[in-house]
């Protein structure tokens, strides 16, 4: 019988404290890692990064949000 491998990656957990408070460039390190995706970034935690991946705003700090100030 041939050997076998079987692996298995999960995805993150639920996450500590208010995604919109998470600093923005551990949001832009995670975008170019490849851990979380640009519409991530912007939907959950309010960062948009411009396609190149070099230009990131917080949107929620930017306009400043009530969500962000909770």
């Amino acid at each position: 019988v041939p050997a076998m491998r079987i692996s298995l990656k999960g995805s993150g957990g639920g996450g500590w404290g208010d995604p919109l408070k998470r600093d923005p460039d551990a949001v832009l390190r995670d975008v170019r890692d490849g851990v979380v995706s640009h519409e991530a970034a912007l939907e959950f935690y309010g960062v948009e990064i411009d396609p190149g991946g070099e230009a990131i705003a917080s949107l929620a700090r930017r306009q400043g949000s009530s969500k962000a100030k909770k």
